[in-house]
């Protein structure tokens, strides 16, 4: 992904020239969601009596990412003025 990243910022590759594959991928997302659920539902057990804490890291990591993504968005549109 930051190889992608990298080549579209970097205009060495087209969108165009992905756009077939990307959308490909876009519109079956939902079946790279399938083994995380198995896995979920294997690992159940020890989800379960760990909850709280998962809880815990998922609402905070959720938050950092939140405020990093918004941080660095202010950040790119003062640098492009």
């Amino acid at each position: 992904m930051l190889l992608m990243f990298i080549g579209l910022q970097t205009k060495t590759i087209r969108p165009e020239w992905i756009a077939i594959t990307a959308n490909g991928l876009t519109r079956n997302m939902a079946l790279f969601f399938v083994p995380a659920g198995v896995g979920i539902m294997v690992a159940f057990d020890i989800l379960a009596k760990s909850w709280i804490d998962i809880l815990a890291i998922t609402v905070v990591s959720t938050l950092a990412v939140i405020a990093s993504v918004g941080l660095i968005q202010q950040w790119m549109e003062r640098r492009r003025q």
